[in-house]
């Protein structure tokens, strides 16, 4: 390889003095040019820090989309074990608003001056794909004897030498510091420019699974990835290609519109057998126009079928609902009879590109109350409408019922769609106003039309819609327990903060901060399919500090947990919540994982990594608390002789300990043994709301002055044993 002095043609500008520009690194082929990405940064932390310390930064200004650990050394010849032998923390953050050069910078450079942050790395966009720097970058020496010339050069640019190849041994791993001031790209391109070396060049943090789709029309579609296509906004997209699932046959769409085109090619594997026309009130469906196609492919076309386009859920499987749409005798009628037939017929989730002003009628209501409610086996179905065309409020029957979703439409540009944005269609306008929950892609729009052909540019919030229909399938997907309310809730948590607009907190919007014009935003399917899951969260170390509660785990059948850890850890199940506890002299670790199942099989598995550390000093031991409808409590007990759960509850003398009223409004008995007991009644945020010594073998306990809700009464036992069960106050 050349190599080219250090201002040849100004390539070797360090990328520190504007940290946003374009960069280059040092490829086989020579200099290779590298673009900006504004909107995600590379993150190392300190030995000693956690992601909590990095979320308490971030001000609401960006989110942690990926936090790992650092184990490079264990593939290495480690050349300083006190400095390298040790397993660092990174994270990948994003810019909820993501902005323009010198804003990305000022980003980067804030969190760098935080003390607990070792070194930050911009990110860049490679093939429409982001690509990151990590703190490592790689240098190959000329001769094995030039070591003593690495590590000189290494000490004087503030590097360290993290490790040598096992398998090549002239390649050296070195890692940045915060005293250099460089990231790796930088000093990567410091090395090989010295000229005292073979080759040097960074370490890269790509997803070399992200090919996203191969569809013909797939560069087209801005909504799935934009790369600037209508004069848009890179990066102005639902993330699909980030989803960490691409939907099931399992869950079924149904498209409630002027029919889907059975046999389209880019369809016809993912429509389902069931189909019906409401408006004479037979099966199968009918084609009664192109605007049911059209939805029916950005819900779920086929990816990677030598066809079209993609789709937010190519896997999926749809249901044809049919009707004109138009002017008929008994409109609201058939309307409401194929909303019925959807849930009925076992509609996951149901799409409605349609709506007026005079809509807004029981006969359809109830038929939409019917659908969230008994849906999806009681669990409800997921019921999305477009908000309207109207550049003005809501129109029904999207604002009629709170646990519709009514979704707007957003321009290319992260802006809502009005006759002034970017995309220069002047004549039309996305409803919003109160009603309005989050926005998706909604302005040429390429997707399937009647004739098995594609129409390259379907508007309006009728394309919106079926965006958030397909996401709620790959949410279901992921986690069939889920009610429907709780995809909603998802689905409005997740939602990017997008554009220019003052999304603020907001009385009856309980999922973040809200915008009239953008509700909770653009939609994000990476984000939201990855809450998706059932998961622990909360503290990794439990210690003396007290108790800590986590996100609520969606109902299920059943629950298996499992402890792969400490070998002072025994494991108990009692009622409804997970309590760890630690005693004064033991600590260890280790890992605690959940598995949700119902009648859909399992529910995905969770795990969490906890330090459990000695509490010392007597008194009561914290515990960790998992909260989830159906499921069962878990009691860990540290202890030598490892207690089984049943001796436990022979200990206990079984049916000794005995609540009753249970819900209760106002007195509840607690039957104990005949040595009494130390009564907690802990409520969900912790605290302790009740607690007595009672000597007697029962306790009446007076709850009449406590809020409605959940509560946890503790039981302890003379002999150090617990009994906990859960308490309703209404």
């Amino acid at each position: 390889m050349k190599r080219p002095l250090c201002l040849w043609l100004g390539l070797c500008v360090l990328v520190h003095l504007l940290p946003a520009q374009n960069a280059y690194y040092y490829s086989v082929d020579g200099p290779t040019e590298l673009l900006p990405n504004y909107e995600l940064t590379f993150v190392e932390l300190t030995e000693n820090a956690t992601r909590d310390d990095l979320e308490k930064s971030l001000l609401g200004m960006a989110e942690i989309t990926r936090f790992a650990t650092d184990q490079l050394y264990r593939t290495l010849n480690v050349i300083d074990r006190e400095g390298e032998d040790q397993e660092w923390s990174w994270a990948e953050v994003r810019l909820l608003r993501p902005g323009d050069r010198e804003a990305y910078a000022s980003f980067l450079q804030q969190l760098g001056r935080e003390g607990f942050v070792e070194t930050v790395a911009p990110y860049f966009t490679v093939d429409d794909s982001p690509v990151g720097v990590s703190n490592y970058f790689y240098v190959k020496l000329q001769r094995a004897s030039d070591f003593a010339l690495l590590r000189d050069y290494a000490e004087k640019q503030d590097a360290r030498i993290a490790g040598q190849n096992t398998f090549m041994p002239l390649w050296y791993v070195l890692r940045v510091t915060k005293q250099s001031g460089l990231h790796g790209l930088e000093m990567a391109n410091r090395f090989y420019e010295s000229g005292l070396f073979a080759e040097a060049h960074p370490d890269f943090l790509i997803d070399l699974l992200d090919q996203c789709a191969s569809d013909p029309l797939f560069p087209t579609q801005w909504n799935l990835r934009n790369t600037g296509q209508n004069g848009g906004t890179s990066g102005a997209d639902i993330r699909v290609c980030s989803a960490l699932n691409a939907g099931s046959s399992s869950v079924r769409v149904a498209v409630l519109d002027q029919g889907i085109q059975l046999n389209h090619p880019d369809l016809q594997q993912n429509i389902h057998s069931s189909s019906y026309d409401c408006q004479t009130g037979t099966s199968p469906s009918q084609l009664r126009g192109t605007h049911g196609t059209n939805c029916a492919g950005i819900v779920s076309a086929r990816k990677n079928n030598g066809q079209g386009v993609s789709s937010v859920a190519p896997y999926g499987r749809m249901m044809s609902v049919s009707h004109s749409l138009t002017f008929v005798t008994g409109l609201t009628s058939h309307l409401s009879d194929g909303l019925n037939w959807s849930w009925q017929n076992g509609a996951d989730v149901i799409s409605n590109s349609w709506g007026h002003s005079t809509l807004g009628v029981s006969i359809i209501q109830n038929a939409i109350q019917n659908a969230l409610n008994s849906g999806r086996g009681g669990k409800g179905t997921v019921v999305c409408f477009a908000a309207g065309n109207s550049n003005s409020s809501v129109l029904p029957p999207a604002n009629t019922i709170s646990d519709i979703i009514a979704v707007g439409a957003m321009s290319p540009c992260y802006e809502r769609k009005n006759p002034s944005s970017c995309d220069g269609e002047f004549w039309w306008g996305s409803s919003f106003g109160s009603q309005l929950d989050v926005v998706a892609p909604g302005v040429k729009i390429p997707t399937t039309t009647n004739g098995s052909g594609y129409n390259s540019a379907f508007n309006g919030t009728s394309s919106a819609c079926p965006h958030v229909a397909g996401l709620a399938a790959l949410i279901i997907n992921q986690n069939p327990c889920l009610t429907q309310d709780q995809v909603r809730d998802i689905i409005e948590l997740t939602a990017r903060k997008v554009g220019g607009y003052s999304y603020t907190t907001t009385s009856g919007r309980s999922n973040g901060t809200w915008d009239d014009e953008m509700g909770y935003g653009l939609i994000d399917a990476q984000a939201a399919t990855q809450r998706a899951l059932p998961y622990i969260t909360g503290p990794d170390v439990a210690g003396c500090s007290g108790s800590y509660y986590t996100q609520t785990i969606p109902g299920a059948t059943s629950y298996t947990w499992t402890w792969t850890g400490s070998s002072h850890i025994s494991m108990y199940s009692f009622h409804t919540s997970a309590q760890l506890y630690t005693s004064a002299s033991y600590g260890g670790g280790g890992l605690l994982c959940v598995r949700a199942n119902n009648a859909f099989g399992a529910c995905k598995e969770r795990c969490r990594t906890l330090s459990l550390t000695g509490c010392g000093g007597g008194g009561w031991p914290p515990y960790y608390y998992l909260d989830g409808e159906g499921s069962e409590d878990l009691w860990f007990d540290v202890d030598d002789d490892q207690t089984t759960r049943e001796a436990a509850l022979e200990a206990l003398g079984g049916d000794a300990v005995s609540i009753f009223p249970n819900p209760t409004s106002d007195v509840l008995n607690v039957q104990l043994g005949e040595k009494g007991a130390y009564l907690e009644l802990v409520a969900v945020d912790g605290r302790i709301v009740m607690e007595e010594a009672v000597v007697e073998p029962s306790r009446q306990l007076d709850l009449s002055q406590l809020e409605t809700g959940v509560y946890l009464l503790r039981v302890i036992q003379p002999n150090g044993l617990v009994h906990s069960e859960k308490v309703m106050k209404y």
